[in-house]
């Protein structure tokens, strides 16, 4: 009986002014790594690809001007990113865009734009099937009082459905939890209603 191997990644690459790196993923095409200076992901991002044997095929650097990584997926066939985009400094859109296989980027589709109250959103929420093969993007808006959740189900970088839903409580007093998906595109998310309980002494 025989010990797992531990492979090693060349490091003739490693640039020294990144010190953020992370796997995102991998797929039959190999294994995907983000790296970035630090863990804003402005401007920005790199990523490489290695075989499954983990030497190094690629590496390409993908620029967001005037824009901030939000979340990098590997899918069955591709590798995925979500990114925002401001404009004086106010939150203008959630992209998303593809990498194939030879780290060749497509055209970006808009997913949502925002108007001037876009401070009123909660994080953006990217969930994963557990076949890697769709993804869904939520998040939650301010709503007179109320709270709207709005969601986006993707397939191949095409969005296959959204949907949106009322939750009848105040925005400030919600907190995300978990959050699944399944092979069906439904979401399942925990979300915590909190109240001020204020003390009769």
């Amino acid at each position: 009986m025989s010990g797992q191997e531990i492979l090693w990644a060349k490091n003739n690459n490693q640039s020294k002014s990144t010190d953020y790196t992370r796997v995102v993923g991998q797929n039959k095409y190999g294994v995907y790594v983000l790296k970035h200076k630090n863990r804003a992901l402005r401007k920005y991002f790199i990523i490489e690809q290695f075989d499954h044997r983990l030497q190094l095929k690629k590496t390409k650097v993908f620029k967001l001007p005037n824009g901030e990584l939000e979340r990098v997926v590997v899918t069955q066939q591709q590798v995925q990113y979500l990114y925002k985009t401001y404009n004086k400094g106010r939150l203008n859109k959630l992209l998303l865009n593809v990498i194939d296989s030879n780290l060749n980027e497509g055209n970006p589709i808009s997913l949502y734009e925002f108007a001037e109250d876009a401070y009123d959103i909660s994080d953006f929420h990217v969930q994963l099937d557990k076949f890697n093969d769709k993804l869904c993007v939520w998040f939650l808006k301010d709503s007179m009082q109320q709270t709207l959740l709005q969601y986006s189900v993707i397939q191949e970088a095409k969005t296959l459905y959204r949907g949106k839903g009322i939750i009848k409580k105040p925005f400030e007093q919600l907190y995300v939890g978990d959050s699944e998906m399944d092979s069906s595109g439904n979401l399942y998310a925990i979300i915590t209603h909190a109240i001020d309980v204020k003390s009769k002494t």
